[in-house]
């Protein structure tokens, strides 16, 4: 079977259906909100010529009309100012298409330099989280389309630990560790010991998932369990960005 008969597979079809749920959720959301937001035009109208009434009414807005003998309000216009009286005139509505944004909240100040490091801790977790996924998502369509392709490199021997340690090793991984870059100095409040540090670490433990998903694409592996699958060599690396990265750690925590 080749590409061009994908589209009509019915794993793809149900693939497709799946994405298109969320979207038709999202537009008919739009519509329901668009329609209430008519009829709210409708009763904002209507008050706004209630308090325009008010505003030109040049009489009513002088202390006098509501004021009486004894500084009491008299019966009559006590119950003038009752009927035409516009609750919250003068607050500000907003389109209720969208909720109204909250304002935000205090955030603790971070070093720059350290903000950086956490981005890229983030940004390449993200990386390797996308790149897996992709990866896993070709594997699946091989279920249904074994003959996609007849490359070695792609084939589902080797496609498939590829795409579990690229989320174990660098999607986990990273993230966490990223985390931590955050956590570590904000609850100890004490910096880092080096920023440059975690960079190295950032590079060895990015360098261990490019090399390794290489070497298993090229049928070289360690042979063992799943998540296992890098040679001993790679995970040397792998080991020597932890141990950086523990130091940055720890010394913050003895410092506490």
């Amino acid at each position: 079977m080749g590409m061009s008969n994908l589209i009509s597979e019915s794993g793809i079809l149900l693939t497709l259906l799946f994405v298109m749920i969320p979207v038709i959720a999202a537009v008919g959301l739009f519509i329901l909100k668009a329609n209430n937001n008519k009829s709210w035009q409708l009763s904002t109208g209507k008050n706004k010529v209630l308090s325009g009434h008010l505003k030109d009414d040049s009489q009513k807005t002088k202390p006098e009309y509501f004021a009486a003998a004894d500084n009491n309000f008299s019966e009559e216009r006590t119950q003038v100012a009752d009927k035409e009286l516009i609750q919250n005139i003068n607050h500000d509505e907003e389109l209720p298409i969208v909720s109204k944004k909250k304002k935000s909240r205090y955030i603790p100040y971070t070093e720059p330099g350290l903000s950086n490091l956490i981005l890229w801790y983030l940004g390449s977790a993200s990386f390797w989280l996308l790149l897996g996924s992709t990866i896993g998502e070709y594997i699946g369509i091989k279920f249904i389309s074994p003959d996609i392709d007849h490359i070695s490199w792609l084939s589902f021997g080797r496609l498939r630990p590829v795409h579990t340690n690229a989320v174990f090793w660098g999607w986990a991984s990273l993230a966490m560790m990223g985390l931590a870059y955050y956590v570590v100095p904000r609850v100890s409040n004490v910096p880092i010991v080096s920023i440059r540090t975690g960079y190295i670490s950032l590079f060895h433990i990015n360098t261990t998932v490019l090399l390794g998903s290489v070497l298993l694409m090229a049928g070289i592996n360690n042979g063992g369990g799943e998540y296992q699958e890098y040679i001993w060599p790679v995970m040397l690396l792998f080991g020597i960005g932890i141990i950086i990265s523990t130091y940055n750690f720890l010394r913050p925590l003895q410092e506490d």
